[in-house]
């Protein structure tokens, strides 16, 4: 069975990086500070409405001299963004953002949101995935009597 980006989620576990589309820029980059985010999903009530990222942040308010206590998170957010599904592989996921350009993708199950694959988990993902073969290899060597290195 292959691997889907529902359960890429699943393994990241509950996304509580949310602001309301009401914020201020201010209020969602001291949301991203204490909490160590790049990005904030916006939402309306349970409505997904877009993302803000540092780099909107960058772009769309210190580029262009705007004030961020005063400028709404809605303003700057991000909302072309590539769109998979949550039975989408990994392999999928990381084509769509390399033909993007983007670093997020917007997830959906059945046209209902479920959360954002980011190029970082990506990578985690290949990580996890590479170390996991690294030691089936070496296990596989070492019970055929070789001695391996499985990390060189």
């Amino acid at each position: 069975m292959s691997t889907t980006l529902a359960h890429i989620l699943s393994i990241k576990g509950p996304q509580f990086n949310v602001i309301d589309k009401n914020a201020s820029v201010k209020e969602a980059l001291q949301l991203m500070t204490a909490e160590n985010l790049s990005y904030l999903i916006i939402r309306d009530r349970e409505n997904f409405v877009g993302i803000i990222s540092e780099r909107d942040y960058a772009r769309k308010v210190v580029l262009q001299d705007k004030a961020s206590i005063s400028t709404k998170v809605t303003e700057i957010m991000s909302q072309n963004l590539p769109v998979l599904d949550a039975n989408d592989t990994p392999d999928k996921c990381m084509k769509m953002l390399e033909f993007f350009k983007s670093r997020y993708a917007l997830v959906y199950q059945e046209f209902v949101f479920i959360g954002v694959i980011t190029v970082s988990d990506m990578v985690r993902y290949v990580l996890k995935q590479n170390n996991a073969n690294a030691l089936h290899h070496h296990a596989a060597a070492v019970s055929n009597g070789h001695q391996t290195n499985a990390f060189a």
